[in-house]
Formats: C-alpha cells, structure tokens, sequence
C-alpha cells in the first residue's frame, strides 16, 4: 500500500493515523510505504520499521528495505522517480 503525502489533519494524531494505517496494511496483508515531499515525520515511519530513501526534489520514499527496488520499478514507469 504507497501513501502519498503525510497525515492530514490536527498534528496531534498525526502519530496515531499512521500507526492505524500501518495496522489496516497488516490486516489486509499488504506492505506499507509513503511517498512525501520532505522528511517530516521521518521519526513516526522509522518506529514502523520503514527506511528513508530521497528522491528528486526533496521527495522521499519510507519502505521496507525489502520492498524498495519494486517500489522503484513501480515509480519510474509513473514518472515519480
């Protein structure tokens, strides 16, 4: 599952919507990845266990190391990366 963009919203539950939908990624059995302009809530992704990997113009990628070159792969036929 790619999010893209960070948490919207009051950023006092900024924490807790991440954390629910790393739980929703899990139930249904997917991975769970961000795409963001910045590394704002580098913190939050990191207690998930994701990486932070920059891209072009301040954009990053938090994955799972595992699941990083498929993402790419994904990316580059979009025109993201």
């Amino acid at each position: 599952m790619l999010a893209l963009d960070g948490a919207v919203g009051g950023e006092a539950y900024y924490d807790a919507a991440i954390w629910r939908m790393r739980d929703y990624a899990l139930q249904e059995g997917y991975g769970l990845a961000f795409l963001q302009q910045g590394d704002a809530l580098a913190s939050i992704y990191e207690d998930l266990g994701l990486s932070a990997f920059p891209l072009a113009e301040g954009w990053y990628l938090f994955c799972a190391i595992e699941h990083y070159s498929s993402l790419m792969v994904q990316l580059k036929q979009k025109g993201f990366a």
